[in-house]
């Protein structure tokens, strides 16, 4: 192994299914607790990348399975209105800073990647709102939303 990937490995957090929480770097930092990513979500998005989500964004709802820090899944139900045949491939990494979840939506003829940090003091861990691109070339925010 390199040097880097044994820095990596070094510093790793294990995973479970996830983790229940990031350790505290010092005494008395907020740390917020890594979400359990398998399961159902809903996925809100809109299409502009201005800093926030829109009041009524589109909507649909995602299975996503996380194995060791892989993630998987797919649509549950129609998206924009129709069915939709894609794969849903990623991972999650943890540092004690946060949570960085990327991963991709494929399909024929058109794929789509969303990117979301998760600081380690955000308060609410269940909303996370990223930045998503797709290849013809829009973009906008989302946010997934854990059901319950």
């Amino acid at each position: 192994m390199t040097p880097a990937v044994l820095a990596l490995l070094a510093f790793a957090i294990p995973y479970s299914d996830f983790v229940d929480s990031v350790p505290t770097p010092e005494a008395g930092r907020a740390v917020a607790v890594a979400p359990n990513y398998s399961g159902q979500w809903r996925l809100d998005w809109d299409d502009v990348v201005d800093g926030s989500l829109a009041a009524e964004p589109k909507s649909c709802t995602v299975r996503l399975k996380c194995v060791a820090g892989e993630l998987s899944g797919d649509f549950i139900g129609p998206v924009a209105g129709r069915e939709r045949d894609a794969v849903i491939r990623g991972e999650v990494s943890h540092s004690v800073e946060g949570s960085l979840l990327t991963f991709k939506q494929v399909e024929e003829g058109y794929a789509c990647c969303y990117l979301v940090f998760l600081s380690a003091t955000t308060a609410d861990a269940s909303a996370q709102t990223g930045v998503w691109h797709d290849t013809r070339g829009g973009a906008g925010e989302f946010r997934l939303l854990k059901h319950q």
